[in-house]
């Protein structure tokens, strides 16, 4: 995952909302440019009063970019 990310599962979205900071932007991001669950999230999010984006080129695209992250 990204390196200070949080990780949180699309599936667990609803459980730890009390961990994301809402005076900061939430960027979500998916495996791949393909997954469109980052979008989703991103509405979903926005639709409970976050600022987020979603970050469309996800992981892959991060690592390729030799951006850092970390293993679990």
């Amino acid at each position: 995952f990204i390196k200070g990310s949080k990780r949180i599962p699309f599936y667990d979205l609803d459980i730890p909302l009390g961990l994301l900071d809402r005076s900061i932007e939430v960027v979500t991001y998916c495996a791949s440019r393909a997954c469109n669950t980052s979008k989703h999230e991103a509405e979903l999010l926005a639709d409970k009063g976050f600022r987020v984006a979603a970050y469309e080129g996800g992981i892959k695209e991060w690592e390729e970019a030799g951006l850092p992250i970390e293993a679990e």
